[in-house]
C-alpha cells in the first residue's frame, strides 16, 4: 500500500514522530545538555529512530526513501555520538558553601561538526518525511518562520564555547528578604539550554514526562529581556524548544543525582541554579529570577505561582521582595511595588485566559435562605486601557492592569444594605484589594477579592469586620502567650476556617415549576412523599449520576483557582449532598465558600440541574448547614485548641478553653445573632441541627477535669492520649478513637484540633460568624493575659475563668426537654427566632467590646443590626407575598374546581367546603397585615 509520509508519522510511534520535532527544534540549537546518562540518552534516540525508520518503510516514492537513508546515516552518528561522550572528561567539583548540600559540576567538550551536523540532518530528514512541506521554526516572540530563518542560521555557524553550568542542592539557602523554609525540592533531571547568539534567554519547567508545563519565565539575558507566548503542550518523547532555556524535573526522589553535561555555548554568561525556599532560584549576570516547582492548576496567584510568573520583575530584587509581599504579607507597598506587583497578575491572568477583571467583594445583602446562597458582587472591566504616553491626539490602546485599579475602586454604596451609613446624595464607597487573599482567575474574569468601606472609611461589607478581627486575634493572642510563657518566638497568629457546605440539588425544570422555590429558595406548600429519609437509606449512598457529574466539575474548577475540595458525599436528606475543601486562613476560606457557591450556581444551569442552599427548603426532613470548623495558631505551628504533646501544650490547651469559655458565656448573645436568620429559624433545633441556646461542649472528661481545676487541681491533669478501640473480630485491626465523643446536638462542639459552629446557615457569608468567634476568643484572651499581668499566677488565673464561666458548657444532649430548662437556671438566654436574637445585638455589652477591639464602631454596629431587621423582614414579606399568589391564581382555582365535582352528592364532599373556606379567610388575613 502506498502511503502518505505525513500519514506514515501520524500511524508511528509517539516517540519518532517527536523525536523528528525536536531535531528539527535542535537546528537552532547553539549548545545541549541532558541530564541523561550518556549511553541510556543514546540507546534512547537510536531507538526511535529505528521506529521511525521500521514506519516510513511502508511507503515508495523518492522522498520517504529518502528518508529511510537519512534514518540510517542518523543512527552511524549516533554511535559515533556516544563514543565521544563517553570519552573521559575532566569534572571538578564545587562545594556549597552553606554545607547543606554539595553541587554536581561537570563540563564535556563535544565537537561543533558533529553537534551541527546532526542538527542540519535531522531538519533535513524532517522535511524529506514532510514531502518537502517547509518545517516550521518557532521564535521567541511566539510567531513562526520557514528554513531560511536568519536566527536559525546563526545558531548553526555560532562559534564553539563552554557554558559553565552550576546546579546546587541546597535545601536551607537563604537570600535576603526571601527567608527559607527547607522545603525539600523534586530533583532536576534535565536541564536543557539553547540561545541565539543574539537573543533573549527564556527558562522553561516542564513536568518529568514532558506534558505538563510548570513555569514559563523570561531570563535577563545580555542586554535585554526576552519575550513569552503561552506555553505548549508537548509529547511524552519528544519536545518544541520554542525557548531557549528549559529546564525538566522528575517528582520521583532519587537517593543520587548525576548530571551529565554536554556543553556548546557562544560566550554565554555563567547560569547558576539555586534550590531556595522551596523553589528554584536563577542568577544570570547577577540578576535572578524565582521559578516554581508546584505543578500547574494552582489558579490563585499566590505564592511561588505567583514568582513563576512575573516577567518583568526577573532581573529585579525589588520586584522579588514585592512578589514575596504579595505571597506572605510582610510589606506594605509603595508605587513601584505595586507596579511591579499589578504587571505580574496581569501575565498572569491572561495566561490563564483572563479578559476582564472584577474587585470582588461580599455587601451586606441576602439574608438567611439567600436563593443561591450570599454571593459575591462585581462589575467587570476590560483589561484594556489607552496609552498615555503616545504622542498621537487619539490615543491608542493597549492590554493592561494599571496598579491603581488593581488596589482601589470606586463605586456606589447608597445602592447597597448599609443601614444608613450611605445615602443617594452621600454614596461613595471604594473597594480595596485583600492583599491576604490572593486573585483568582475563573470564568475568563480575573477577581481581586477586596473589602468595602465607605469615603469616611465605615465598613458596609462582611470582610472588612473579619479581617479586623483575625487583626484582634493577632494582638491579643500574642499578649496572652506572652503572659504564660508560652509560644514566645511567635511572630504573628492567624484564626483559620474549614467549611463544610450542605445542599440540595433538583431537577431545573422541577424548581421552575415551583414559585416558591423560585422567589424563596423552599417550599411554602406540600407533603412529605410515603418514602423519605427515615429508613437512613441516602447518607454516604451513590451520588446520582448527573450530580456527581456536578459536583466533579464543581470540583475541577475549585482546584483551578486554588482551592481544592477534600470531601464530597451524599447526606442524610433524599437530593441533599456536601463538599468541603481543605482548611485554610480564615478570609481566604470565606472566598473560597462563596466562590464555590458561584461555581455550583454556574455549572449547574449547563447541566439543568438548580442547587438549593437555603437551610430548610423542604419541611420534615433535614435542613442545610454550614458548619465551621475553626481554630487559631501561630505562625511557628502552635495550636491553642490541641490537646499537645508536651506540657506547654497541654498548658495552652486548657488555657484556650478557658478563655472560649469566657466568650461564649459573656458575649453569647452576640454569637447566636451570627447564625439568625430567618432560614436557620426553620432549620435550628432539630434534625441534627443544633438548638438555638449557645454552649460550649469541650467533651465529658475535660468538663469533669474543669471541676477539678476549679477545686485546686493541676493544669497538667487532662489526659489527651486517643483511646485504643478493639474491633472484636481478628481481620480488621483496632482503632484509635478521639480523646472525647462527638455530640450532634451542641452548636459549639470540639473535635480533635478545632471547635465546629454547627449552627451556621447553609446560605449564609462566613465572615459574620467566624469575625464573632475571632472576637470573643480575642476578649477571652485578653481577659486571661489582664489576670496574668496582674499578678495572678497561671493557674490560678485558668481556674477563676472557669469557675465563672463553666455554665456555658454543657455536655447533655441538646435535644432534651430538660435542656431548655436547665440553660434557663444557667442563664443562658434562649433566643429562639431571629428577631428575640437581633434584638440584642446592639446592646452596651456587645457595642463596647466591639469597639475595644477595633472591630466596629459604634455607628458601624448600629447599623450592622439595622441590616439584619432589613434583611429578615424581606424575606419574611417575599415568603408572604409568594404564598398569597401561590393560593389566589392556584389553590383556590383547584378548590373551586374540586368543589363543582360534588354539587349533586353533598354527602360526598365531606369537608372541603369548610377547609376551602378558612384557606380563603387566612389569605385575607395576610392581605389585611
Amino acid at each position: 500500500m502506498r502511503g502518505d509520509p505525513s500519514r506514515a508519522l501520524i500511524l508511528s510511534a509517539e516517540a519518532a514522530k517527536q523525536e523528528l520535532l525536536a531535531w528539527q527544534q535542535q537546528r537552532k540549537a547553539s549548545h545541549v545538555v541532558t541530564g541523561l546518562k550518556p549511553g541510556k540518552w543514546f540507546h534512547s534516540q537510536m531507538e526511535a529512530w529505528k521506529k521511525l525508520k521500521q514506519a516510513l518503510k511502508q511507503g515508495h516514492d523518492a522522498s520517504e526513501l529518502h528518508a529511510v537513508s537519512s534514518c540510517n546515516r542518523r543512527l552511524e552518528q549516533l554511535h559515533q555520538a556516544e563514543k565521544a561522550v563517553n570519552a573521559p572528561a575532566d569534572t571538578e567539583d564545587l562545594h556549597d558553601g552553606d554545607g547543606k548540600g554539595t553541587p554536581i559540576y561537570a563540563n564535556f567538550k563535544y565537537e561543533e561538526s558533529l553537534a551541527f551536523s546532526a542538527a542540519r540532518d535531522g531538519l533535513r530528514e524532517f522535511k524529506a518525511a514532510c514531502c518537502g512541506r517547509e518545517p516550521q521554526l518557532f521564535e521567541a516572540s511566539g510567531g513562526c518562520r520557514g528554513h531560511g530563518d536568519s536566527r536559525a542560521a546563526c545558531a548553526e555557524t555560532a562559534r564553539v564555547e563552554h557554558l559553565h553550568i552550576a546546579l546546587r542542592r541546597s535545601w536551607n539557602r537563604q537570600m535576603p528578604d526571601c527567608p527559607s523554609r527547607g522545603m525539600v525540592l523534586s530533583d532536576l533531571y534535565l536541564l536543557q539550554c539553547y540561545r541565539y547568539p543574539r537573543d533573549n534567554g527564556i527558562i522553561r519547567i516542564l513536568s518529568r514526562d514532558g506534558v505538563r508545563i510548570v513555569a514559563t519565565q523570561p531570563c535577563a539575558y545580555g542586554s535585554g529581556m526576552g519575550a513569552t507566548d503561552k506555553p505548549l503542550r508537548v509529547s511524552r518523547l519528544g519536545s518544541i524548544y520554542d525557548k531557549h532555556f528549559q529546564l525538566t524535573f522528575t517528582d520521583r526522589r532519587a537517593t543520587s543525582l548525576q548530571v551529565w553535561l554536554v556543553c556548546n555555548g557562544n560566550g554565554a554568561p555563567p547560569l547558576q541554579l539555586e534550590i531556595l525556599d522551596g523553589r528554584l532560584f536563577i542568577s544570570v549576570d547577577g540578576s535572578g529570577v524565582w521559578l516554581s516547582c508546584t505543578p500547574p492548576g494552582k489558579g490563585d496567584f499566590t505564592g511561588t505561582s505567583a514568582a513563576s510568573r512575573e516577567p518583568s520583575a526577573a532581573a529585579s530584587r525589588r520586584a522579588l521582595q514585592a512578589l514575596y509581599w504579595v505571597g506572605e504579607h510582610k510589606l506594605t507597598p509603595d508605587a513601584e511595588d505595586q507596579k511591579v506587583i499589578s504587571e505580574a497578575i496581569f501575565e498572569w491572568a491572561r495566561e490563564r485566559g483572563a479578559i476582564d477583571f472584577a474587585h470582588w467583594f461580599f455587601p451586606l445583602r441576602g439574608g438567611g435562605g439567600a436563593v443561591g446562597g450570599m454571593l459575591g458582587a462585581f462589575k467587570k472591566d476590560t483589561l484594556m486601557d489607552l496609552e498615555f504616553g503616545s504622542q498621537f491626539t487619539t490615543k491608542p490602546m493597549k492590554a493592561c492592569l494599571p496598579h491603581e485599579r488593581l488596589f482601589q475602586g470606586e463605586t456606589d454604596g447608597s445602592s447597597f444594605p448599609n443601614g444608613g451609613l450611605r445615602v443617594t446624595h452621600s454614596a461613595a464607597a471604594f473597594t480595596t484589594w485583600d492583599r491576604s487573599s490572593p486573585p483568582f482567575v475563573t470564568d475568563c474574569c480575573l477577581y481581586i477579592p477586596c473589602a468595602f468601606i465607605t469615603h469616611f472609611g465605615k465598613c458596609i461589607d462582611e470582610k472588612t469586620p473579619l479581617l479586623r478581627s483575625m487583626d484582634a486575634v493577632k494582638t491579643h493572642g500574642l499578649r496572652l502567650l506572652q503572659a504564660i510563657g508560652i509560644g514566645k518566638d511567635a511572630q504573628t497568629m492567624h484564626s483559620y476556617l474549614g467549611w463544610e457546605q450542605e445542599f440540595f440539588v433538583l431537577s431545573a425544570d422541577h424548581f421552575k415549576a415551583r414559585p416558591d422555590l423560585v422567589n424563596c429558595g423552599r417550599t411554602l406548600f406540600g407533603k412529605l412523599p410515603t418514602r423519605h429519609q427515615q429508613g437512613d437509606l441516602n447518607y454516604f449512598q451513590a451520588i446520582p449520576g448527573k450530580v456527581q457529574e456536578l459536583l466533579d466539575v464543581a470540583q475541577a474548577e475549585m482546584l483551578k483557582i486554588g482551592c481544592p475540595m477534600a470531601v464530597k458525599h451524599n447526606e442524610v436528606a433524599p437530593g441533599q449532598h456536601e463538599m468541603s475543601p481543605v482548611f485554610r486562613t480564615a478570609n481566604v476560606s470565606c472566598d473560597s465558600n462563596v466562590c464555590f457557591m458561584e461555581v455550583m450556581n454556574r455549572e449547574a444551569a449547563k447541566l439543568g440541574l438548580q442547587v438549593l442552599f437555603h437551610e430548610k427548603p423542604f419541611a420534615g426532613i433535614n435542613g442545610s448547614g454550614k458548619h465551621a470548623n475553626w481554630s487559631i495558631g501561630t505562625d511557628t505551628g502552635l495550636n491553642f485548641f490541641y490537646p499537645g504533646k508536651n506540657e506547654d501544650g497541654a498548658k495552652l490547651y486548657v488555657t484556650a478553653i478557658a478563655c472560649l469559655a469566657y466568650g461564649l458565656a459573656q458575649y453569647n448573645e452576640m454569637v447566636r445573632c451570627t447564625v439568625a436568620s430567618a432560614g436557620n429559624d426553620h432549620r435550628l433545633g432539630a434534625q441534627e441541627a443544633p438548638p438555638a441556646i449557645i454552649s460550649l461542649y469541650p467533651g465529658q472528661g475535660f468538663e469533669s477535669f474543669v471541676d477539678s481545676v476549679v477545686s485546686g487541681g493541676d493544669l497538667l491533669g487532662y489526659k489527651a492520649e486517643k483511646k485504643k478501640q478493639e474491633t472484636g473480630c481478628s481481620s480488621a485491626m483496632h482503632i484509635e478513637a478521639n480523646v472525647e465523643d462527638r455530640n450532634r446536638t451542641a452548636p459549639f462542639p470540639f473535635c480533635g484540633n478545632r471547635f465546629e459552629f454547627r449552627a451556621v446557615g447553609s446560605s449564609q457569608n462566613c465572615c459574620l460568624p467566624i469575625m464573632v468567634c475571632n472576637a470573643v476568643m480575642s476578649a477571652g484572651m485578653s481577659h486571661m493575659a489582664s489576670l496574668i499581668e496582674g499578678g495572678m499566677s497561671h493557674r490560678d488565673a485558668v481556674a477563676q475563668v472557669f469557675k465563672e464561666n463553666k455554665h456555658v458548657i454543657f455536655t447533655g444532649n441538646g435535644y432534651s426537654a430538660e435542656w431548655p430548662v436547665e440553660a434557663s437556671k444557667r442563664g443562658l438566654p434562649n433566643l429562639n427566632t431571629t428577631p428575640k436574637a437581633i434584638a440584642t445585638w446592639s446592646s452596651e455589652k456587645n457595642t463596647k467590646l466591639l469597639e475595644t477591639l477595633k472591630i466596629y464602631t459604634k455607628e458601624e454596629t448600629e447599623a450592622r443590626q439595622e441590616v439584619m431587621y432589613e434583611n429578615y423582614i424581606s424575606c419574611i414579606c417575599c415568603e408572604v407575598e409568594t404564598m398569597i399568589q401561590m393560593v389566589e391564581t392556584g389553590f383556590l382555582p383547584a378548590c373551586a374546581k374540586d368543589l363543582a365535582k360534588y354539587n349533586s352528592v353533598d354527602k360526598l364532599d365531606g369537608s372541603r367546603k369548610a377547609v376551602f373556606e378558612n384557606v380563603v379567610d387566612q389569605v385575607e388575613k395576610l392581605q389585611a397585615s
